[in-house]
């Protein structure tokens, strides 16, 4: 296929679009030269294909604790709730999932609601991605023999 625009050049991860009251956003993180992700960015746009803008109240994070989107924003009885990764212990140590409380093209604010623990099932070392559909959630994890395992 076609590509028809590269929106943005630069180092970025987990980059997570929303459609919100007409207009896109674009939440994701910056990465550092060695690789840590600490600095969390928004973006937006009047269309998907067109010019793409930092929203003024960037950065909307710089610390690990929340800086990297863990999955979709999820829309829930006119609420949007953003699951964010904690790599505070290590990569993807648990899920936040903060509610967006404000968001338009001049401001954004957000709240932690609660946590999300990989605490369901025995040696577990993390939780990195959550969605949810339909009444369906989906969790991915580490366990700490695969860590062990690969560790030098």
């Amino acid at each position: 296929s076609d590509l028809e625009k590269t929106l943005f050049r630069g180092s970025l991860v987990d980059t997570t679009p929303l459609l919100h009251q007409g207009r896109w956003y674009f939440f994701t993180t910056f990465c550092e030269p060695c690789g840590n992700a600490a600095f969390g960015v928004l973006f937006s746009s009047s269309s998907l294909t067109g010019e793409w803008t930092r929203h003024p109240k960037t950065p909307i994070s710089t610390d690990v604790r929340n800086a990297r989107c863990a999955g979709a924003i999820v829309p829930i009885h006119d609420r949007l709730l953003r699951p964010v990764q904690d790599c505070c212990e290590n990569y993807g140590r648990r899920i936040h999932v903060e509610e967006i409380l404000e968001l338009t093209p001049d401001s954004y604010e957000s709240r932690r609601l609660h946590s999300i623990e990989p605490d369901w099932e025995k040696d577990l070392a993390g939780v990195h991605t959550y969605a949810w559909l339909d009444g369906v959630e989906v969790l991915d994890a580490v366990s700490a023999r695969k860590l062990h395992e690969v560790a030098p």
